[in-house]
């Protein structure tokens, strides 16, 4: 048998091939769109040679994780010192006791992703409170995703991991608060972007609701 080092590696297997178009290629599988968010297929090998005499390609373990990117779990390889235009062989085996569909992909190491512009709040804005705030940016150069970060004074904060360019969130009376917007590729590579500030404002001491004959909306003064 080949040696396996990884986690069940002695378990059920499938193989795949492919030619190297780089010296660094990424190689993932992720759950089929019908195995409802469930799969197994978590560890990933990779050798080089004949099938009648195949060679370990020395490379960590697949790591698994949930994708910013993918939005998705995904198991994860990136090798590193491939030959291009030589053929490699991928194992796949699958971790017990069920075996569930998946995809397998290779691919070439995407550009890194460039940091959207920050549209809403505005930089050094104040905002009044008890309105849900959009949060809104531009689309940043080969991102697919992004991780929104709403930092309060205290230093307390919210994430949120989203695919779109906007996110309503409602924020608290009296406080400043710092934003950014942290930008992902397809394989969750990311680079670290410039924040914003804005202050809410306190809630009025003895407010007043003026409502406009005929109108839905309220003011409070």
């Amino acid at each position: 048998a080949l040696p396996n080092p990884c986690a069940n590696g002695d378990k059920l297997d499938v193989w795949y091939k492919f030619t190297a178009a780089q010296a660094r290629q990424i190689i993932q599988t992720t759950p089929d769109a019908d195995a409802n968010g469930s799969y197994t297929a978590k560890n990933i090998r990779l050798y080089t040679g004949t099938c009648d005499n195949l060679i370990a390609v020395a490379q960590p373990c697949a790591v698994q994780s949930t994708s910013i990117g993918g939005m998705t779990l995904v198991s994860r390889v990136i090798a590193d010192g491939l030959t291009p235009g030589d053929t490699y062989y991928i194992r796949v085996t699958s971790i017990p006791p069920d075996v569930f569909k998946f995809r397998i992909c290779v691919y070439n190491e995407p550009p890194l992703p460039q940091c959207p512009e920050l549209l809403i709040p505005a930089n050094n804005s104040t905002l009044n409170f008890g309105i849900p705030q959009e949060f809104k940016w531009k689309k940043g150069t080969d991102a697919v995703a992004y991780k929104l970060k709403i930092i309060e004074q205290s230093g307390a904060y919210t994430e949120i991991n989203t695919s779109d360019t906007s996110y309503m969130y409602s924020l608290s009376a009296g406080i400043n608060y710092t934003w950014n917007v942290t930008p992902y590729n397809i394989f969750d590579q990311f680079i670290t972007c410039s924040p914003l500030s804005f202050t809410v404002c306190p809630p009025a001491a003895n407010a007043v609701t003026i409502t406009a004959t005929g109108a839905t909306d309220k003011c409070m003064l």
